[in-house]
């Protein structure tokens, strides 16, 4: 019995396949009759770009054989033009120190708190020690400048404290200052009449620069400049990020779109057009903001470069040159 149904179940299984393959080439038929020749007035089904290998979205391989990739280009040209410099740095008291004790002992009294204002001769806070044949009871450490409490780094009466532990730090931020540190160009060509802008958010102030150093530093060979800023309302905190921006003396540059920059592991390069072809052109550069980058080497002055349309160009490829349109420009 068990024999006999084996036997029905596999010629089930066969049936089964046999319908299968019978739906399948009936399917087959119809779509090879749907690609056959039309009849007069019947339209055929479009194949879209990218299949066909043309340019245009998805377009891909198909580009050599499409002919000339459209470009635009920039003329890149040298013209005097501003330079600045743009640090972050923090900013701290024009007037600033941090006050240690002179002897080893506890701290039994602490005295103004953090934001309020001092002069000097102010007692921040007390001392107490009592060591054999010495005796330093309640020993007074006074503010050693005008200024504000800026901040007590230790906070529990009864602590012990060694002359090697900052207690208060007092600061006089009527004024603030920041160092900002400039590479060997930048550093040789400020002086004390330029302008420095200070931002801490989206407030801007006017800074001075007070001096700049006649030594590198020594570990990183970068010049140093001192900025000073007006704080008569307190509002900038020491130990605020400030962005620092100083105009430097214009010069000759070459300035271009970032966009026209192909930036790879293996280098930098633009795409120069000459007789409507493409060369591939390496060359160094320093950006300048998110849009705009000053060659530094590599092109001469005059030189058509591709800015939009890169992507798509390889070196010694035929391109054709289009225009802007009039109405981006007028958007502008």
């Amino acid at each position: 019995m068990k024999t006999k149904l084996g036997k029905l179940r596999l010629l089930a299984a066969c049936v089964s396949i046999a319908l299968s393959c019978v739906a399948c080439d009936k399917k087959g038929t119809t779509d090879a009759a749907s690609t056959g020749p039309k009849k007069d007035g019947e339209k055929s089904a479009e194949v879209p770009a990218a299949k066909k290998g043309l340019p245009g979205k998805g377009g891909g391989s198909g580009r050599r054989d499409a002919g000339p990739v459209a470009v635009k280009v920039n003329t890149a040209t040298r013209a005097m033009a501003p330079r600045s410099v743009s640090i972050t740095a923090p900013l701290d008291g024009r007037s600033q120190a941090e006050v240690y004790t002179k002897v080893t002992g506890r701290l039994t009294y602490i005295g103004p708190k953090e934001g309020e204002a001092v002069k000097v001769g102010t007692v921040l806070f007390r001392m107490d020690r009592n060591d054999p044949g010495e005796t330093f009871l309640n020993m007074p450490v006074v503010s050693p400048i005008n200024g504000w409490v800026g901040r007590w780094m230790v906070k529990n009466i009864g602590a012990q404290i060694t002359p090697t532990t900052p207690v208060v730090t007092v600061v006089d931020d009527d004024f603030l200052r920041t160092t900002i540190y400039l590479s060997t160009s930048e550093w040789v060509s400020i002086d004390e009449n330029a302008v420095a802008s200070l931002f801490v958010g989206e407030e801007k102030r006017l800074g001075k620069i007070v001096s700049i150093a006649r030594a590198a530093d020594s570990v990183s060979g970068r010049g140093s400049a001192v900025i000073e800023v007006e704080n008569k309302d307190h509002k900038w905190r020491v130990g605020m990020i400030a962005r620092v921006q100083v105009d430097l003396e214009p010069k000759m540059r070459m300035l271009v779109s970032s966009a026209a920059l192909n930036i790879t592991d293996q280098g930098t390069y633009v795409f120069v057009i000459e007789n409507a072809t493409a060369k591939r052109t390496p060359v160094k550069f320093a950006l300048v903001d998110s849009d705009t980058a000053e060659i530094l080497e590599g092109i001469d002055d005059g030189a058509a470069i591709v800015v939009a349309g890169g992507n798509f160009v390889t070196d010694k490829a035929a391109v054709t040159v289009i225009a802007d349109d009039p109405a981006d420009k007028k958007a502008h």
